[in-house]
């Protein structure tokens, strides 16, 4: 049983382009972002696309272009059904997490704990080193993408009885045996197949309708066709660089690893399902979104089910598959980037940060004031710091939110003994009450502070110091 092209692959580097203009206003944006996918699609030869922004938690751009299906002149429209391929794999990471939140998976348990008859060298490896590719388990598909023996059992008795590769935790090895046993644990757990599972659990949710899964083989409805120019060994003058129908296999027992098949519209929703808590909770999000730790200490290239691209001077995190489908996530911009394509090679991942500059600048949809407020010591009342767009601007590029309940200020607040009462955008947010007085200087280029007058104690954020594009917090004892 064939696995052509199900293989995902980390790009090499994801700089190197040409920056387009930034744009000023989001119509601009997407004005700009129009051309850019017109002029992509035309330089590579990619036959269909769709494209999805989500900008502040709102779609502000899908649209598709191009043909489904060549042959047959089909266009592609927002509604055909596209391959996510390896991008499956931050469905099934969301998955995992949803057990773990319902105390139905430890991630940190050893697989032997919910899949039985597993060879020796397997039991110790953690669920969680099956998600980030840690556990150094040989691959039930080999080099060209094929699976072995011509069948999944033939598949599973050839990898059962290869060498690991590597102790678990030790390296970074990407491989499909990894997320073959992770669809076992939900099913187990989770008490139904895998597929039910993330429709119930994350399409239903999300409002996600046309998602399904499936592969060449099987009879999915409005579905593009997938083509290439890669050679077919034949002897054609043109072979290597006409387009060809490309053939894909993914085997049902490894569908957690590459079988949705849904619309760059669908994956939108589902990202501000998933920005919004619908899905998992922000300290999961936070976790899944976190490199995995190597046995050296090192960070390795994945979180939970999602390949970690940078971590400074902000988070990046995507999913990538097929060499035709990627979403790109800017968290700290609450910007993300969904393009899916029909071109094996089209290689997205390496065009999506194109079409992200554009919006990185682009007015979001938030009101323009924002506040902090903080419950004093004494637990008599909040002291507020208020924010103009500038300030909000400044502060979301190094990752506070303001829109909700921030974790690492919280926690830096805690240590210090003060209270996070709430943080959030709005048009009448407080100004400073007369309890406290407000100290700003040249907007956050410098330093923000809230003077407790009946404490005599200046709260502090510093978003001119910042560790790992974090904000500083500090609380200085005396009058301002």
């Amino acid at each position: 049983m064939k696995m052509r092209a199900s293989l995902y692959a980390i790009p090499a580097m994801l700089c190197g382009f040409a920056l387009s203009a930034v744009a000023g206003t989001t119509e601009e944006a997407n004005t700009q972002a129009r051309q850019t996918i017109l002029a992509i699609m035309k330089e590579q030869r990619i036959p269909g696309l769709q494209l999805a922004v989500v900008k502040d938690d709102r779609i502000v751009l899908s649209e598709s272009y191009g043909l489904a299906n060549v042959e047959n002149k089909v266009p592609a429209t927002r509604t055909m059904r596209f391959p996510l391929n390896s991008a499956t794999k931050a469905f099934t990471g969301v998955a995992m997490m949803q057990l773990a939140e319902a105390g139905q998976v430890d991630l940190d348990a050893p697989v032997s704990r919910y899949l039985d008859d597993l060879p020796p060298a397997w039991r110790a490896i953690r669920v969680r080193q099956l998600l980030a590719h840690t556990s150094g388990l040989p691959d039930i598909v080999n080099q060209q993408g094929d699976v072995e023996g011509g069948s999944e059992a033939a598949a599973w008795r050839a990898a059962r009885a290869l060498p690991v590769s590597a102790p678990p935790g030790e390296s970074f090895a990407y491989n499909q045996t990894n997320y073959a046993l992770l669809a076992q644990i939900i099913s187990k757990q989770g008490k139904m197949p895998y597929e039910r599972f993330i429709a119930e659990r994350q399409f239903a949710v999300a409002r996600m309708p046309l998602s399904t899964f499936g592969d060449s083989y099987d009879l999915v409805a409005n579905a593009a066709t997938i083509y290439a120019y890669a050679s077919r060994g034949t002897s054609a003058p043109d072979d290597g660089t006409r387009l060809s129908r490309w053939i894909y296999a993914i085997p049902y027992g490894l569908w957690a690893g590459g079988g949705i098949q849904t619309t760059a519209d669908e994956v939108a929703h589902w990202l501000i399902a998933l920005s919004k808590g619908h899905l998992v909770s922000q300290a999961s999000l936070q976790r899944m979104w976190t490199p995995e730790n190597l046995n050296s200490g090192a960070n390795g290239e994945w979180g939970a089910g999602w390949p970690v691209l940078r971590t400074t001077p902000e988070l990046q995190v995507a999913s990538i598959g097929g060499a035709r489908a990627a979403f790109i996530v800017y968290p700290e911009q609450r910007l993300a980037v969904v393009v899916l394509t029909n071109l094996a090679g089209a290689h997205p991942q390496r065009f999506i940060p194109r079409i992200a500059e554009l919006y990185k600048s682009a007015p979001g949809q938030a009101s323009t004031t924002a506040a902090l407020c903080v419950k004093m010591r004494s637990g008599e009342g909040s002291a507020c710091m208020t924010f103009s767009a500038p300030a909000i601007k400044k502060a979301e590029k190094y990752g506070l939110r303001l829109a909700d309940p921030f974790t690492v200020v919280k926690q830096k607040l805690a240590q210090q003994g003060w209270q996070l009462d709430r943080a959030y955008m709005s048009e009448d947010a407080p100004q400073a009450s007369a309890s406290e007085e407000m100290i700003c200087g040249r907007g956050w280029d410098a330093v923000c502070s809230t003077a407790f007058k009946r404490g005599k104690e200046r709260l502090y954020l510093n978003m001119s110091g910042t560790n790992d594009g974090m904000p500083l917090i500090s609380v200085e004892s005396g009058g301002p």
